[in-house]
Formats: structure tokens, sequence, C-alpha cells
């Protein structure tokens, strides 16, 4: 269960939308939640430094104070939403991706919430990227909205969150976490398996080579069939209306078009749990759905004992 969130606010639109976006999160009525705001500080020469020293100073100054707002604009926000849960805020003059990393392993922290402006190509390669930073090094799950998703609510008739499976401890883990959310009455469900038909080459950065595509008949007997039947079962059991769907292509192009075409609130996925692997399929799979997805993704990690253990005691 979700109990001690981190969130990354820097004021933009996407940051709030990120924000308005756990509203739809099926969170419990309490829990901790942290927003940090990194300070602007500028790096400045060393003799540079020297000879402005003063100014410097009132820059530092300048920046911290006004972070100090953009946080608390950020507490409002969430305390309105998540009214039962103990807010506070955190400044810091570190890079914003090192630091909600580092703080999320110290403080060991549950969810990491972030917004990304979703740019791809050049744009993103000039200027950088926190949220697939976040992604990949994360120690625990993290929720990403972009400012392009539109604002939700939890509307009469439930929500609808697609969960991708692969047979992997962390799509078990995505579709347990899915499971023990709070989320309003009549939403729904759908676990989907992508059979992915492409040659994966793992070396370096070389494109992969498709293959040609399963039926839809093929797709019915295959063991992603079962896995998304599997974890229809455990989700029925945990008293969601769920169903499931194969479908075959590329991972990502499949749980892209599905969440459009079925209008869904929210993309569960695992990371892979094997830290090498982990980093790979990240950034194949959970860093470009994340980016591109028109709601949010939340790409979930299984706790390892260890942090279980020393979460225990934190809280002791």
């Amino acid at each position: 269960m979700i109990t001690r969130l981190l969130i990354g606010f820097d004021g933009s639109p996407c940051s709030e939308c990120a924000v308005r976006s756990l509203r739809t999160a099926g969170l419990p009525g309490t829990g901790e939640a942290v927003v940090l705001t990194a300070a602007d500080v500028p790096k400045t020469h060393i003799a540079w430094l020297k000879r402005h020293r003063m100014t410097d100073i009132i820059n530092e100054e300048t920046a911290l104070r006004n972070a100090g707002d953009v946080a608390l604009r950020g507490l409002s926000m969430v305390r309105e939403i998540l009214p039962g849960w103990d807010v506070s805020t955190e400044v810091s003059t570190n890079p914003a991706a090192e630091e909600l990393v580092n703080r999320a392993a110290a403080w060991h922290i549950d969810l990491i919430v972030v917004g990304t402006h979703g740019r791809l190509g050049i744009k993103k390669l000039l200027l950088g990227s926190v949220a697939e930073y976040v992604v990949k090094h994360a120690p625990c799950s993290v929720r990403v909205c972009h400012g392009g998703t539109e604002d939700q609510t939890a509307a009469a008739g439930g929500l609808r969150i697609l969960v991708g499976v692969d047979g992997s401890e962390g799509g078990a883990a995505a579709v347990r976490e899915v499971g023990g959310r709070v989320w309003p009455v009549g939403t729904q469900v759908q676990t989907l398996a992508v059979v992915d038909t492409r040659m994966l080459i793992f070396a370096g950065e070389f494109p992969v080579i498709d293959i040609p595509p399963l039926t839809e008949k093929e797709c019915e007997t295959t063991e992603e069939r079962r896995e998304a039947l599997a974890a229809v079962a455990r989700l029925l059991k945990a008293g969601l209306a769920a169903f499931a769907k194969v479908a075959a292509g590329d991972p990502v192009q499949v749980l892209l078009s599905e969440a459009a075409e079925w209008k869904a609130d929210c993309i569960f996925v695992g990371a892979a749990g094997v830290p090498r692997l982990e980093q790979v399929l990240l950034g194949r799979i959970a860093g470009p759905l994340a980016i591109q997805a028109g709601c949010p993704v939340e790409i979930v990690r299984a706790p390892s004992p260890l942090l279980l253990g020393a979460k225990k005691q934190a809280m002791v």
C-alpha cells in the first residue's frame, strides 16, 4: 500500500498535472507526502564567485526563496486533493532528478510523483529529462504525468485502469498494486499482455527488426494469454471488475494504442526487478511509455525485503 509520497514540483503545468492526477490514483485516506522543489541556483566559476560573492549570495537566497514559494503552492494543491495526509515541503539546491532519487532511498518512499513535458527526439536530448532519469534510477515506484494529459476526476461510473502484464515479478507487482488500491465504485481493470513479435537485438543501440505479426487466434493460445487471465483472477479476488486482452506487436505502441482507444485513466506496468536487465527494459518500454502516454503511467517496483525491513523500522 502507498503511504509515503515524494512529489517533484516546480510550478510548471506538467508538475501541476502530476499533482492533480493523484485524485485518480486510488490512494488511501491517510499517509505522508513531501513536496520537493529544486532551487534554480546558478553554478558559477570560482574566480567569478570570488569577485562577485555578495551578488551570488543574493541570487542564491532569491532562488531559495522563490523555490520555497513554489513548494508551498504545491503543498496547498496536495492538501486539497489528499486532505487526510500529512504534507510537508523540502527545498534543495541539488539537481532535481538526482535529489528525488536520493531522497526516495533515504526516506523509504513508496511512490515518486513527477511531471514530464513529453518531449521527444532532439528537444529531450538537449533539455534532459528529470522524469526519464527518475524512472530509470528510482528505488521505488514512479508515477509520471505529462503536461498534455487532460485533468481527471473520479467519474461517477468509476475509472479505467490498464495493466501491462508479462509474467515477470515486476508485472505481478503491478497487478498486486492495482488490487491493493482504493478505487471508486464501478472501476474497471484491463490486463493487457503483449506478444512481442520483434526480434530484440541487445547490442548497443541497434534498432529492432520486425517479424510477421501473430494472428488473433495464435495470440489466444500463448503464454501471455494465460498470464493475463491469471492477473484477472487475482484482481477479481481483490473485488475489482477485470477482464483480459492479448495483442501482438511492439509493447509500447500496443499499450499506447489500447490506452487511447479504451480511454484509460492510468496505465500500470512493472519494472523488471533484475538491475541490469531493468535498465534496458525501462529505457525501451517504460520510459517511452511514460513520456508518450495520454494518461498517467505508474512504473511499479516490488520493494526488496531489505527495504521493507528498513521502512518498518523507520515507522516504529
